[in-house]
Order: structure tokens, then sequence, then C-alpha cells
């Protein structure tokens, strides 16, 4: 699909909701070996695409909605602390949502399992 972020998210999905709207969400599955330097980078590769506004300009569509999945609690916590930590100084309204390879195996990918992160 032309205009994604580059490297390109593991998946660009968009899901149709009522009134024929659809919301539209980036996936990145965070290996077990990526290292909390590429992490941040990512981040802020996915603001720096946020901010200047090259997906919105060239599709029409909202950004979409950065689902990050990690391989365990630690990895989870620290992309929390530092998306949070962007988010207060970006004052971005970038919205990404959280969850771990555990909590997708034993519940499936639902909204339950992937925790909002919030400033």
């Amino acid at each position: 699909m032309k205009y994604l972020i580059l490297p390109e998210p593991d998946a660009y999905f968009a899901l149709e909701g009522k009134n024929n709207t659809a919301k539209r969400y980036f996936l990145d599955i965070i290996d077990d070996f990526t290292s909390y330097r590429d992490l941040d980078k990512r981040v802020e590769q996915y603001f720096n695409y946020f901010n200047c506004k090259y997906w919105q300009q060239h599709t029409g569509h909202d950004f979409p909605e950065v689902v990050m999945i990690c391989p365990n609690s630690r990895s989870k916590k620290y992309l929390n602390d530092h998306i949070n930590d962007a988010l207060y100084y970006e004052s971005s309204n970038i919205l990404f949502y959280l969850s771990t390879w555990k909590e997708i195996k034993s519940q499936g990918l639902r909204k339950e399992v992937l925790h909002k992160v919030e400033s």
C-alpha cells in the first residue's frame, strides 16, 4: 500500500464500524530481541510521520491508531512510559495501544487486551 511509514508496520488494517465509518490501524509486533533504543526510534518515527501529515494529506483519512504488541510486560511498561513522555512533550493526538504476545495469545486481538497509552 502506498504512503505507509517506513519501515512498514507488520500490518495495516481498517475495521468498518457503525454508519460505514472505518477505524484504521498500524500494527507493529515487537521482536523479543528489539533493543530499547530501537523501540525509542520506532516511536519517534511514528510521531514524525504523524506530525508531517504525510498520511493524512495523501490518503484523505485520519492517521491510523498504532497498536504495538510487545514480547513481555517489561518492554510493554518501557514503551508505555516512553510514549507517555513523548505524548506530553509532543502534544500530539496520535493514539497508541499496547499489549503483549501472551495477552493476545490467551485472549485474542480484542479491545480488552489493548491498553491505551495516555499522558
